[in-house]
């Protein structure tokens, strides 16, 4: 599930923060970029906040040959589950996520649950990788 899109109501910047499965509640059940877990018919409605309520994760994946970044927003404070990871890198294995580019442990597993404050925003995490 993908929405990339910042928005303006009623002069408020607005993002996008994840998908609810129910229309007035706004609890997130997938994130943006998550992938469904199952395939059976769903109504997804969008959830929005204010973008001065937000703060972004940056997920940064590198490679021997590219690197790629991926950007989502959450609430300030809110207990968010990180995103899996989807690159694959021939020859590793993903360990998971870090605070430092330099780091070579992660700090963080694929689909930890961690509460985002508003100090460091955005919040930079990078792929770890371990020879298989």
């Amino acid at each position: 599930v993908k929405k990339e899109v910042a928005v303006s109501v009623d002069n408020r910047a607005m993002r996008f923060i994840g998908w609810s499965d129910a229309k007035t509640d706004g609890s997130i059940v997938y994130a943006d970029g998550d992938v469904l877990s199952s395939l059976a018919d769903c109504t997804l409605y969008a959830v929005w906040a204010n973008e001065s309520d937000c703060v972004s994760v940056v997920y940064n994946s590198f490679d021997s040959s590219s690197r790629s970044s991926f950007t989502t927003y959450a609430k300030k404070n809110a207990l968010v589950t990180l995103r899996a990871h989807t690159v694959a890198r021939e020859g590793y294995s993903f360990a998971g996520w870090a605070l430092s580019e330099s780091a070579d442990a992660p700090d963080y597993e694929e689909r930890a649950q961690i509460s985002l404050s508003e100090t460091n925003s955005p919040h930079r995490l990078r792929s770890i990788f371990h020879n298989l």
